[in-house]
């Protein structure tokens, strides 16, 4: 398994969110807010072409929750994805949260 987690490379995807409940206490909770979600390899595992649940259809209102409080979901629509990308290195000025 470490050597096909080693294969394996992160990529990023860019979410514009578009609702949020308001109990959501995070940088989520501003509407229209671009964020990276960073697609880790270990989230890769059990998917074919490197894709992780969740990252969504470019241009398509999909639902997200985060899972440190049951209390902070929404929806956002996927703007862009890119390979071989770390959110905290391609995209610095962008809130940052991973894929599990």
């Amino acid at each position: 398994m470490i050597s096909k987690l080693k294969s394996i490379k992160s990529h990023c995807v860019i979410f514009e969110t578009e609702w949020t409940n308001p109990n959501c206490v995070d940088p989520l909770q501003e509407p229209h807010r671009m964020v990276c979600v960073e697609c880790d390899p270990r989230a890769q595992l059990n998917h074919k072409k490197g894709k992780c649940t969740g990252q969504g259809v470019l241009k398509q209102s999909t639902p997200w929750n985060l899972l440190h409080t049951k209390h902070c979901f929404g929806r956002w629509s996927k703007t862009q994805s890119k390979s071989n990308c770390r959110c905290d290195v391609d995209h610095p000025d962008l809130p940052r949260y991973i894929f599990v």
